[in-house]
């Protein structure tokens, strides 16, 4: 009796384990689906090397860097739903853009990915920003949102067009994938609240 009892709940425990690997969402890791890992490392060390060659910035010690790359929809990709948005598929159809930057006067241009770059304090005053294949920072003396303080470094921002209806061809949005949840803003130099994908997605003008 003891035996089919044990049994029964091992059972059941294995059924409430097999449902939730079913059921449960899987990770999204945007760096390895879009293969861009080494990209974004091999960005990390273009920014320090620039860094160094910036009288400003060079004596700064444990910069932080926030990359936002930037994406747009794959060629020749079918028209996407408000059900693609809804329920991420849209990352499905996304890819990276890249710029190619000569380092130095006389040597061969290099790909890099074409992201911009926030450059912060550890105590999140935000100093600079750098966009791939410039040869200069930017300005941008202010605090960095809080919502973006608390990002991982497997939290990814990236930036492109959400506009259903593309009444805005050239308006840029960004999205933020943390914790394995999506959300989206407009202004990344006010962004003290992310706003859950959901509530951005249907804020849209749907025809």
């Amino acid at each position: 009796m003891k035996e089919s009892i044990f049994l029964k709940a091992f059972l059941a425990l294995v059924l409430h384990l097999c449902y939730i690997g079913v059921f449960a969402q899987a990770p999204i890791d945007m760096a390895a689906k879009l293969g861009i890992k080494e990209d974004i490392e091999k960005l990390d060390s273009l920014v320090v090397r620039k860094l160094k060659k910036d009288n400003l910035l060079k004596d700064f010690d444990n910069l932080r860097q926030i990359h936002v790359i930037i994406l747009r929809k794959r060629r020749n990709s079918r028209n996407l739903t408000k059900k693609d948005w809804m329920d991420y598929s849209f990352l499905d159809f996304l890819e990276p853009e890249y710029v190619k930057v000569r380092e130095k006067k006389i040597g061969k241009k290099k790909k890099y990915l074409y992201a911009l770059t926030f450059l912060f304090t550890l105590d999140g005053h935000r100093l600079e920003e750098y966009t791939t294949g410039l040869n200069y920072f930017n300005l941008c003396a202010s605090d960095m949102p809080k919502d973006l303080l608390s990002l991982d470094k497997n939290d990814l921002i990236f930036t492109s067009s959400f506009d259903p209806n593309l009444y805005e061809l050239n308006k840029r949005e960004y999205v933020v994938i943390k914790d394995n949840v999506l959300y989206g803003f407009e202004d990344f130099s006010d962004c003290e609240k992310l706003i859950p994908w959901e509530t951005y997605i249907s804020s849209k003008y749907w025809e």
